[in-house]
């Protein structure tokens, strides 16, 4: 339910750099014992290991750093405590502190490269290693959440520090305080006596809330366990053959077990086991199993365990657990005792989640199940076997102990073997249990040994205890060598004993979910080494480079709390929330304090890791420490073996905190990730200085954060295999070449800062490269391989002067097929000069612009002809290309000869290519298209082209054949308002070829006309139609139908009310309360708009609807404002109206 931490603070081991550079002080005392190493420096983000000389160990500055007077010198009469065993042994003495003897106390050491940092040899003062060691433990206390300690070896240091240290991490830590139930656990080795003692002599002799002599640690119960054979404990009850006397195991126990506080609450402090790390040591064959049968010592290396070891093949095995988990304490659980990895052939190879792979002691679980289940630690200690005449029914008092806790359940424990299938030869006592259990409670056996039967608490309180032995094979039960024996689970109706067990699994462990962690960026801690996790770190002075805090693994859906504490209060800052692929996903900014910190919460769709990240919010603080804290949840599981759960950055994101542009410098790029080809390169905004390409760099996708830039010198190169988000700069003069298997994209959304770049694109990826956003291109765009696609709404590929090479029939710039902010390429053209522009959509159907004047000219393409250039509707797909190019010409460029090109493919089956014309159209909301060369042949064979001279470069051009002329030559179109209800429309027709007739279509907004009418073709000059005004405005188009059924429109006629002394009136005016509004002349249905604003301007009022609903709807509009002139602006159609109203 909890984590927990060893601590080891007895000695020290490891000093210097490889082969020892550096960790020798040669003075006299320091060479008594360890050679002289006892210079102890340590890596720092400040400080990371260089090249492992002398001198790269000597300036390395992380935290807590030990010289020689730091250490026992001990070389004779050495005692436990300043006794060397693993490595220099640590002296807590507030005498103990100095200097290194050959470490520089001034200067720099200086290394290739240009290199150069101070010696580190601080000094140090009274209560040096105690302070220190106080400050890093609490430090570890909110760094890691630990819930406890389990310290190590405690007989070698003074138990004085360990009594400090402990109550600092209880009571001192902040956030992190351990409290009360905090655990600590000491490795005390020794009998019960020995056991209580270090207990008693690391109390706290007062502690908040008014506590005193607190027990604050507990022991492994070495006592209750046993040594070996000589002492009567729990090794001596598994391996006695049925012969060891139950009733001596209370008595093994030590007396220092439990803290009992003043308002009643019980802590555990011992912590009960059977086998460690210390006590089994397997002598295993290659495949991890055990190398000997049960029984035989030579399969155990008996020479390095610190007690006899029990076996966990062991029949009494799980009798001695349900002992450990009967009495006080915290039990243990020994992994190779439940888990099964010593018999199957897969120590190795399991598979966590495979009970196949991974068998389990089932009676263990059990055991386990029901001591959280059913509460054990609630109920009082007791041992019923050893007090008011028990009764041995069947058994006797040597095999057969019964332990209780009051309330909550009954245990009994023998160590009788016998392999009966049934319960005919359990043991069977009769025990006075507390007062606790009501009269009458109905007790079941929840080891499933004893089926369903019960016992019940009689008046007396006399109990039945029926225990089964060791060897049963009892079906479906569990109980070899036990009994739980507890009330009947509430609201549940026994039937079989899968009940009981059902009931056991719906333990939910009540401790916190949630994980708090306080990461502490700080220069002496952390690693800047580009091999390390490349954590930690002060915030930098005048910087807002950004410093990684660390990474969590957190559940979808879970929040995160985070918040981050200056060591300056009142500055700037920022910390954020990512992802592996170097994406934010969270920010928090601002001005922070110790007593407001910046805080922010993000909850995660995703399970599985985010990295920390923090920095400076301004560039003009001086470095600052910062500590930033995060609470989350944790899945309960996670499956390692899935890639996507692997705790290293995916991307290779640039960081510049080595301080250089050098892309080959890993210490520039986060967790040192280089870009490869399967990973992508990420320029975050605050990672100054900004990388700088100067040899051959491959990516995966390139993502560039708003603010940052990658520069591309004239000798770099970046090959892209995957995609390209710009929200930054790529400059310089180098090469980008897409090298993708599939679609490539490029999308730079900054279009306030456009690139710079002015090197050379390459396109060389069959499955094209397609950029949607706007993009320039300043060099040379070379086509090997593929299309260049331009997508999206009105995105302009500006390729200004750039130089072309490599333009094909299948490489060329294919524009998105559109006709609605459709996109563009634009191109700088010369006077007098051809200017190939290489565009297509499906097919290649580029233009070549030779114009008038010097310019630039923007075109568009798509494979539509409309009734009205890039506007209207589809016309009928005969007598054609299907192709249609617009121009846009600018600074200077109004005119040009362009040549068109298109293929057999993009011509309907009508189309006549030895007559051959070029149509224009101005792209107006009506505008028609109109003849813009003579007719002509067309040039080539596959592709074709057609040329036309001195045409406007502000229109839209498609190819026609003289077959494919309008149906109806028209002269005039025109809609006139007869009166106030009729429209009569009118069009004049120069002639008519095989025309069918015409259909008359009417809008009321000029976009939506539906067919209100058909008048066939007669051969007539003149034709008539007539219709009713229904609104203030409409409109009018013709669709000319041919009778193979292709047809056009005519431009848009529009006909509207002439307001003309017919004007609304408002009266009264002056007015005290309500106007009214008087039409003159305009029918009560006619859709009008009014907005009323008082003489600051101020909008008062709006309304659009019928002049019928605006009588009734403002008419107490003046009521609540205050006296005033107001202005009441009206619409009626295109009139405008204006009434000034004095509000008295």
């Amino acid at each position: 339910g909890g984590a927990g931490g060893g601590v080891q603070t007895n000695g020290a081991s490891g000093p210097a750099g490889q082969a020892g550079a550096g960790g020798q002080d040669p003075i006299s005392p320091s060479m008594a014992n360890a050679n002289g190493f006892k210079n102890f420096r340590y890596v720092s983000y400040a400080s990371p290991a260089i090249d492992e000389t002398a001198v790269d160990y000597w300036s390395r500055s992380g935290r807590w750093s030990k010289n020689w007077q730091n250490f026992y010198n001990c070389t004779s009469g050495c005692n436990d405590i300043n006794s060397m065993f693993w490595g220099p042994d640590i002296n807590y003495d507030v005498t103990a502190f100095g200097q290194s003897s050959n470490i520089p106390t001034t200067g720099n050491a200086t290394f290739s490269g240009g290199i150069s940092r101070p010696y580190h040899n601080p000094v140090q003062t009274n209560g040096y290693m105690l302070n220190n060691a106080r400050n890093w433990l609490v430090w570890m206390k909110k760094q890691t959440g630990a819930d406890g300690w389990r310290w190590d070896a405690v007989k070698h240091f003074p138990l004085s520090v360990q009594e400090d240290i402990i109550y600092n991490t209880k009571y001192n830590a902040g956030f992190a305080n351990g409290g009360q139930n905090m655990l600590n656990i000491g490795e005390w080795v020794g009998g019960a006596a020995e056991l209580d003692a270090y207990m008693f002599n690391t109390r706290h002799g007062s502690a908040p809330g008014g506590v005193s002599n607190e027990i604050s640690t507990g022991t492994f119960d070495f006592g209750l366990r046993g040594f070996n054979s000589g002492n009567q404990g729990l090794f001596t009850m598994i391996t006695g053959n049925g012969s060891y006397n139950m009733q001596n195991i209370p008595g093994q126990q030590q007396s220092n077990r439990v803290m009992t506080y003043p308002d009643g609450k019980r802590v555990h402090r011992t912590v009960p086991f059977i086998n460690n790390h210390d006590t089994y040591r397997p002598i295993v064959s290659a495949n991890g199993n055990f190398s000997q049968p049960l029984g035989v010592s030579s399969g155990w290396n008996n020479g390095s365990q610190l007690a006899t070891n029990v076996d966990p093949r062991e029949p009494r095995l799980a009798a001695a657990y349900a002992v450990i988990f009967a009495v006080d304490g915290n039990p243990q659980v020994f992994f190779e005792d439940l888990y099964n990895v010593w018999g199957t052939g897969k120590r190795y190879s399991h598979l966590p989640t495979s009970l196949a792979d991974l068998p389990h002691n089932a009676d263990i679980i059990n055991i386990m199940q029901a001591h959280q289940r059913l509460n054990f630690k609630d109920g009082d200690y007791g041992v019923p076997t050893a007090s008011n005449a028990p009764f041995f029914q069947q058994g006797n008092a040597t095999d057969h102990i019964v332990f209780e806790r009051a309330g909550r359940a009954i245990i009994g424990v023998t160590d009788v073997f016998n392999g009966t299938a049934t319960n005919s030869a359990d043991q069977q006592v009769f025990v006075r249990v507390n007062d606790a259990w009501p009269v009458g409670t109905v007790l079941y056996d929840y080891s499933g040994a004893h089926g369903i039967n019960t016992v019940t608490v009689p008046a007396d309180r006399r109990v039945l205890i029926a225990t089964a032995p060791v060897g049963h094979t009892i079906p479906n039960a569990f109980g070899h060598g036990y009994s739980i024996w507890a009330p009947a689970p509430p609201g549940v109706t026994v039937t079989s004993v899968n009940d009981l067990y059902n009931y056991l699994g719906t333990y939910d462990q009540p401790l916190a979910r949630t994980t708090t962690q306080e990461w502490e960026m700080a220069n002496d801690l952390g690693d800047s080494h580009c091999e390390s996790l490349g954590q930690g770190g002060s915030l930098p002075a005048n910087s807002t480079n950004q410093r990684v805090a660390g990474k969590i693994f957190v559940e979808a859906g879970q929040p995160i709390n985070y918040f981050i504490t200056p060591e300056t209060n009142g500055t700037q800052v920022v910390a954020s929330l990512w992802n592996l692929d170097g994406n934010m996903l969270h920010s928090i900014s601002g001005t922070s304090s110790s007593t407001t910190p910046l805080s922010g919460s993000f909850t995660p769709n995703f399970t599985g890791w985010v990295t920390i990240k923090v920095r400076q919010g301004a560039s003009n603080q001086a470095m600052q420490r910062a500590w930033v804290n995060v609470t989350y949840k944790a899945p309960a599981t996670v499956d390692t073996r899935n890639t996507a759960n692997a705790v290293t950055t995916r991307a290779a994101i640039w960081t510049g905190n080595k301080g250089t542009t050098d892309v080959t410098d890993c210490g520039n790029w986060e967790e040192g990730r280089l870009p490869d080809a399967t990973r992508n390169l990420v320029v975050p905004a605050y990672s100054s200085p900004m990388p700088i390409i100067t040899g051959n760099v491959i990516a995966k996708d390139v993502i560039l954060e708003s603010g940052a830039s990658v520069n591309i010198t004239s000798a770099g190169t970046l090959r892209i295999r995957g995609n390209v988000l710009s929200n930054g700069s790529i400059t310089g003069s180098g090469r980008i070449i897409f090298e993708g298997t599939t679609t490539q994209t490029f999308a730079n959304n900054n279009a306030t800062n456009p690139s710079g770049f002015t090197g050379e694109v390459e396109i060389n990826n069959a499955q094209n490269v397609e950029i949607s956003s706007s993009l320039s291109i300043n060099g040379t765009l070379r086509f090997t391989t593929g299309r260049l696609i331009v997508n999206g709404s009105a995105n302009v590929l500006n390729l200004n002067a750039s130089t072309l090479i490599g333009v094909s029939a299948t490489s060329f710039i294919q524009l998105g097929n559109s006709t609605t902010n459709a996109p563009m390429v634009q191109r700088n053209v010369t006077s007098g000069t051809p200017e190939l522009i290489p565009v297509g959509n499906t097919n290649y159907t580029p233009i070549t612009v030779t114009p008038n004047a010097t310019g630039v000219i923007t075109v568009s393409a798509t494979e539509q002809v409309l009734s009205s250039g890039f506007n209207g509707n589809a016309m009928s797909a005969t007598n054609r290309v299907n192709k249609m190019w617009n121009f846009v010409g600018s600074n200077g460029a109004t005119t040009a000869t362009v040549v068109f090109q298109w293929n057999a493919a993009d011509e309907n089956a009508t189309l006549l290519r030895n007559s051959l014309f070029v149509a224009s159209n101005a792209n107006g909301s009506s505008t028609e298209w109109q003849q813009a060369t003579t007719t002509t042949s067309a040039v080539g064979s596959n592709p074709f082209t057609v040329s036309a001279a001195n045409i406007s470069l502000n229109a839209s051009y498609a190819v026609f054949s003289t077959n494919g002329a309008l149906p109806v030559q028209l002269t005039n179109f025109a809609a006139s308002l007869r009166g106030d209800k009729q429209v009569q429309l009118r069009w004049d027709v120069a002639s008519e070829t095989n025309t069918k007739g015409y259909e008359i279509e009417r809008s009321f907004d000029g976009s939506n006309f539906t067919t209100i009418g058909f008048v066939a073709a007669s051969q007539k000059a003149t034709y008539f139609f007539s219709d009713a005004m229904q609104k203030a405005k409409q409109f009018y188009r013709l669709k000319m139908v041919d009778n193979d059924g292709t047809y056009a429109y005519s431009k848009t006629a529009i006909v509207q009310f002439a307001l003309t002394g017919k004007q609304i009136s408002i009266v009264p005016n002056p007015v005290v309360n309500q106007v009214n509004l008087i039409s003159n002349g305009i029918d009560a249905a006619t859709e009008v708009s009014i907005e009323v604003v008082n003489m600051h301007g101020a909008r008062i009022s709006t309304f659009k609807g019928s002049l019928q609903q605006a009588q009734q709807s403002l008419s107490n509009v003046l009521v609540q404002q205050p006296a005033g002139m107001y202005l009441f602006k009206i619409n009626v159609g295109e009139q405008q109206q204006s009434i000034r109203v004095l509000k008295q």
